[in-house]
């Protein structure tokens, strides 16, 4: 059996094929045989370009998600300025030191914690105007990359509170009974 070397392999510089040393994003390539005991790795399928209706969704759908951002932006100052004055109320007397300092506390949690949705999802409705304008297909990534991430935080932030709210849950039947 001959040893593939960088010529053999498919991945030489004349084959125009970019290995994942490359550095390149977007040219996930696999060789076969060598990874998974020469079965090879199949070659992700690229979607076809995007057609004229798929681009019109694209361009209605940014200036949504620059105002759905800075709602949210807006709704983080009022929540940050809530929690603030819980913060200060509560000091003046002991007996509600503990009813405003908590959920002043987490006002402000909150508050931070919905910045970074709002701020990904005006990033992605700028790209989106800038491809509108006659940006390039590296608008479109960074615009989609924004979205991506929006919704992986969403998903997590989804994921800790049905956890939280569970524990929560579980706590109270377990004080009831007993």
């Amino acid at each position: 059996m001959a040893q593939e070397g960088p010529e053999t392999s498919g991945q030489g510089p004349e084959s125009g094929v970019q290995g994942p040393e490359s550095g390149v994003q977007g040219t996930e390539t696999s060789v076969q045989g060598t990874e998974s005991g020469g079965q090879g790795l199949e070659t992700p399928v690229l979607p076809p370009a995007l057609t004229e209706e798929a681009f019109s969704y694209i361009k209605v759908s940014g200036p949504w998600m620059s105002l759905t951002g800075i709602v949210g932006f807006v709704m983080c100052g009022i929540m940050l300025v809530a929690g603030i004055v819980m913060l200060f109320s509560s000091w003046n007397s002991s007996y509600y030191f503990v009813s405003r300092t908590v959920p002043g506390l987490l006002y402000i949690a909150i508050a931070v914690l919905y910045f970074f949705p709002s701020r990904l999802l005006v990033l992605a409705g700028r790209k989106i105007s800038a491809l509108k304008a006659g940006g390039g297909s590296g608008d479109l990534e960074a615009a989609l990359g924004n979205i991506k991430a929006y919704w992986k935080f969403s998903g997590i932030i989804l994921i800790v509170t049905v956890a939280a709210l569970v524990l929560l849950l579980l706590v109270i039947v377990i004080r009831l009974l007993v």
